[in-house]
């Protein structure tokens, strides 16, 4: 939210911050590294040697806490609108292993309504198994992997200079990756 509200002043506006590319405004307000991964490069399947590979670097990226948008096209439930990845995280529920992301529309309305979402039988079940309280900050939704990669088209990923969780990791720039 503030990395958008920065852009928009930036450019004078908001209205000349529209259908902006994540990566530019990244790599411009942090002057660190971006890689950006578009999901149809493996078909949008978690199941593929690429998909598993892609779920290992959130879970990474996730714990470093680097920052991660991902944005939707004109087929999702909201067109053309990138939303922030705040973790992703793998939890057993019923016994049986779920692949969870938990983001955040930065309008702070419009969630998801599928499988996870607030209200759901899926989500009623973490409930009673952990203490959850997702659906009650403004925007914040829980989405399971395999959705993420059906509404998603990419992600979009910035490679802090030195991470909240301290460790370093200075990779070469690389704008896209090949799984």
């Amino acid at each position: 939210m503030v990395a958008e509200k920065a852009w928009a002043k930036l450019l004078g506006s908001y209205a000349n911050s529209e259908s902006g590319w994540n990566a530019w405004v990244l790599r411009y307000l942090t002057d660190d590294p971006v890689q950006v991964i578009r999901f149809d490069t493996f078909n949008n399947n978690p199941n593929t040697v690429a998909g598993k590979k892609m779920w290992q670097r959130l879970l990474h990226w996730s714990e470093r806490e680097y920052l991660i948008f991902s944005s939707t096209n004109d087929k999702s439930f909201v067109k053309f609108h990138t939303y922030t990845v705040l973790s992703a995280k793998e939890a057993y529920i019923n016994g049986k292993k779920v692949r969870l992301l938990l983001m955040r529309n930065p309008w702070g309305k419009v969630k998801w309504k599928g499988a996870w979402s607030e209200g759901s039988k899926q989500y009623k079940a973490l409930e009673a198994q952990m203490d959850v309280e997702i659906g009650r900050e403004g925007g914040k939704f829980l989405m399971s992997y395999e959705d993420f990669l059906k509404h998603m088209v990419d992600v979009t990923m910035s490679y802090s200079q030195e991470s909240r969780t301290g460790e370093a990791e200075r990779p070469e720039f690389h704008p896209q990756l090949s799984l």
